[in-house]
């Protein structure tokens, strides 16, 4: 798979952002595997730009309506970004199933 540039990326971000704003609140009309489901995309979706050098300032501007995804751009963007493909996706892959894990872990686990 060829890596886009991240200003081609972008647009493509922009568009599926503004198709899953609707995450951000746990709303009743989302079950918890929905929800879990949706954040995971977000987390691939905001590490998978941070490896293909979209600046962090464009990502926080997307998400700028949700304080949970503005927290998942910090996190993601304090990790490092890698030229192997390989390694590339296995840290999106990563980030995004520990984010799906903390989800689980937050509705699932009693305190």
């Amino acid at each position: 798979m060829q890596m886009q540039r991240p200003f081609q990326l972008v647009p493509a971000l922009a568009a599926l952002a503004m198709s899953l704003l609707a995450l951000p609140a746990h709303s009743e009309e989302l079950s918890d595997d929905e929800f879990c489901a949706t954040l995971g995309r977000w987390a691939e979706i905001i590490m998978r730009s941070h490896q293909a050098g979209v600046p962090m300032v464009e990502m926080m501007e997307t998400v700028s309506s949700s304080d949970l995804l503005r927290g998942m751009v910090v996190k993601a963007y304090g990790r490092h970004r890698y030229s192997d493909p390989e390694i590339r996706q296995r840290s999106i892959d990563d980030f995004r199933d520990e984010a799906v894990h903390a989800c689980y872990t937050e509705l699932l686990v009693p305190n």
